[in-house]
């Protein structure tokens, strides 16, 4: 897949990395509405290293296609919901936290079984079939190709990173407080 990498200037002090990965044919999207300008390969050397690996914790977001306010609608966020607790009962992940944003949800997950791009293809999957159904979209497209992905190198972090995503909804105006909004899920107590 195509990784646009974010290094930090010194490894030694670094406990996360991030990537955002499209297609699996490792192709930009060409009908993508982004400009081919802003579309960056990043070179051979900061890929040769990029992989996932069972046990590791990650943060993933994935965006809706067209940013449409899909999840707006609260059996859609169900929906999505029900996907993302699917994947732990298949053993595929053990979710940290997830918030499902009106138009992206962001995910806080160890990996437990195959690859973290399987897991996100088998989550998004599922979810647009669910999707399709509901709305009767009869195969259009749900999801935007890729998914941003944020390695959490320093097991410590994992709560920190699923409290800063369980604020996305504050920060955003969607609910006044952490715990008020309605389709987010911590493992941990938000007080």
């Amino acid at each position: 897949s195509v990784e646009l990498a974010r290094r930090p200037l010194s490894g030694k002090d670094s406990r996360a990395s991030s990537t955002l990965r499209t297609a699996e044919s490792g192709s930009p999207d060409i009908n993508s509405s982004a400009p081919r300008s802003s579309w960056v390969m990043p070179s051979q050397a900061l890929l040769r290293h990029r992989s996932s690996a069972i046990g590791q914790f990650y943060v993933i977001t994935s965006v809706v296609a067209g940013r449409w306010r899909l999840f707006a609608d609260p059996a859609c966020a169900a929906l999505l919901e029900e996907a993302l607790q699917n994947s732990d009962r298949l053993g595929l992940t053990r979710s940290c936290a997830w918030v499902i944003m009106p138009d992206h949800f962001h995910w806080v997950i160890q990996l437990r079984s195959g690859t973290l791009g399987r897991c996100v293809q088998s989550l998004k999957s599922r979810a647009a079939i669910a999707l399709n159904a509901h709305t009767s979209g009869f195969g259009a497209a749900v999801w935007q190709r890729g998914y941003y992905e944020h390695w959490i190198r320093n097991e410590r972090d994992v709560r920190q990173q699923a409290m800063y995503v369980m604020g996305n909804p504050v920060r955003a105006g969607l609910a006044s407080a952490l715990g008020h909004y309605p389709h987010a899920w911590c493992r941990w107590s938000l007080s």
